[in-house]
């Protein structure tokens, strides 16, 4: 049950009579107004006309009319109607009482208009979830939408939508050309220069359709690693028309970034300090927190992980257009720059800027320490002979990571 509603309408009500003297029965039939569009009937709305006009011998009388305010504001907008599926034995009867003209026209013509852009966006929106996208064609073949962006190792789902009235397609087949398997493997992103921004489609407004329609998926879903992929269907046999390319933005697993910490995990320097007792062992390192650079790997939008629509099978994140908390998020392995295998350490990052993170690090740092002496006790040999052993010191640090463009940009390539 739908009706035409005028600019400015406010509710769609049920009236008895159409002119100035109509009744109104129900105020406001729910459901939203969408302005010089159509409103559609919820089904509380439905259950409501089909319970007052049901079995009425004046059943022709009944229209659905803008109501303002309680009030009829314009019989002139007020419309004969038929309800579905409960009134469905009756519907010719009120239909030919009511507008035998419209009746007759509905019944022997039949739509062949395609479904137009807006109502292909709004199927589109409806089944879209994160890293699906749907590329759809309308019933001659010609594409009607095209979703933005669409990333690499998207699960890509091509369908036709076939408007009110339009037979369906018998056959339909997809020609892709351009689409690389995925393979596994880590895709580490370090260049430090990011994709250009390509703007997406324009004139596609995801408004609800206005007509009941119906959409075919078309062969089975794709998903690619290459930079686009083409994609045309054919109807019935014929040719297929002309092939949507659409660009693919790249994900990454990872990026590498150079990092600076705040670091107390420092290697100390023990020496002897001559004191009127004789000499005692000193550390002449300093004891407060100092910088340490670090390689920096930042899983990407960890958190993802471990979401619903991600997984372990989560693609990767596009450095684009995925800039949530949770993209932004990332885990954190970092080694030292000089001795890898003596300092490492486990954390999470945040994204602040492009390619500039914050940094909280669990480090573990292999040193040097004293052994079976301390720092102050008294020794009288060389200072080359101060017992030490190696041992793991742990602490908590907080830094910064960049990308490796800002880094090469400040010291060069090498």
């Amino acid at each position: 049950m739908e009706v035409d509603t005028p600019p400015g309408a406010t509710a769609v009500g049920l009236v008895r009579g159409a002119d100035a003297n109509a009744q109104v029965v129900i105020a406001s039939l729910g459901g939203t107004v969408a302005s010089g569009g159509r409103w559609t009937a919820p089904k509380q709305a439905v259950e409501q006309v089909t319970a007052e006009v049901k079995g009425k011998p004046n059943r022709q009388a009944f229209r659905l009319a803008f109501i303002k305010n309680g009030k009829l504001t314009d019989p002139g907008v007020a419309q004969p109607f038929y309800v579905t599926p409960a009134e469905d034995a009756d519907k010719a009867v009120a239909c030919k009482e009511a507008a035998p003209a419209l009746a007759d026209l509905a019944a022997n013509t039949p739509t062949t208009t395609p479904a137009p852009p807006e109502v292909c966006a709004a199927l589109a929106e409806e089944r879209t979830v994160r890293n699906h996208s749907w590329i759809l064609f309308d019933s001659k073949g010609v594409i009607c939408h095209v979703p933005y962006p669409v990333r690499q190792y998207d699960t890509l789902h091509v369908g036709v939508v076939v408007n009110t009235g339009e037979v369906l397609p018998a056959r339909r087949s997809t020609n892709v050309t351009g689409c690389t398997t995925p393979a596994p493997g880590v895709r580490v992103f370090s260049s430090g220069s990011l994709p250009q921004l390509q703007s997406g489609p324009s004139g596609q407004t995801a408004t609800r359709a206005s007509s009941p329609t119906v959409l075919e998926t078309v062969g089975s879903p794709l998903s690619c690693s290459s930079d686009s992929v083409t994609v045309a269907v054919s109807i019935d046999g014929g040719q297929a028309g002309q092939g949507q390319a659409v660009p693919l933005y790249q994900r990454h697993t990872a990026t590498l970034h150079l990092g600076v910490l705040a670091s107390k995990l420092r290697e100390p320097d023990y020496a002897l300090r001559s004191t009127s007792a004789g000499s005692v062992i000193t550390d002449r390192e300093a004891e407060q927190r100092g910088t340490q650079y670090v390689a920096a790997v930042v899983v990407q939008a960890f958190p993802r992980y471990f979401m619903k629509g991600g997984g372990f099978g989560y693609p990767g994140r596009d450095l684009l257009h995925d800039n949530d908390v949770a993209d932004r998020t990332g885990l954190l392995l970092v080694f030292g720059l000089k001795e890898p295998t003596k300092r490492f350490g486990l954390g999470l990052s945040y994204e602040i800027a492009n390619g500039i993170n914050l940094l909280v690090v669990r480090e573990w740092n292999k040193q040097t320490a004293l052994d079976g002496v301390a720092v102050g006790s008294a020794f009288t040999g060389d200072a080359t002979a101060i017992p030490t052993k190696q041992t793991w010191a742990k602490g908590t640090s907080f830094g910064l990571s960049f990308d490796l463009g800002y880094v090469n940009k400040v010291f060069g390539s090498k």
